[in-house]
């Protein structure tokens, strides 16, 4: 479980770079990039000031250097006046894990189980990412 919580200094208002969004390739795969978060009237993303996030994932190995992966994730994204007052965005997928020279390659396909207003998009997310950590 992850909690995050930034409080603005002086009055300030929080910078766009410095809030909180959810959803890509390893926070709420079933959702678009940065899809959770406070909205605009036009529908765009502000980022918020409060963050929840909860991931349970089992792997298991299929053969040699291939995994698979299932998951079941839950968070939301607050502002600083109401945080996460419209409950959790919940999403499920499958996924495969597979190690070229030790590096995993991931990819991922997420789908959006319960939405809150503002996130009304339900279709299939692929998520794709290829790193190694040092």
């Amino acid at each position: 479980m992850q909690i995050g919580l930034i409080s603005p200094f002086s009055g300030k208002t929080t910078p766009f770079t410095e809030r909180y969004f959810l959803g890509g390739d390893s926070l709420m795969r079933g959702f678009e990039y940065r899809e959770i978060s406070p909205k605009d009237t036009f529908h765009r993303s502000l980022g918020g000031n409060s963050f929840i996030f909860d991931c349970t994932e089992y792997t298991f190995n299929i053969f040699d250097d291939l995994f698979g992966a299932i998951f079941l994730e839950a968070g939301n994204v607050g502002s600083s006046q109401r945080p996460f007052d419209d409950g959790l965005h919940v999403d499920c997928g499958f996924g495969l894990r597979i190690f070229i020279m030790n590096i995993p390659l991931r990819l991922d396909w997420g789908y959006p189980v319960y939405c809150t207003k503002g996130t009304q998009k339900k279709r299939i997310q692929f998520n794709f990412s290829f790193s190694a950590s040092f």
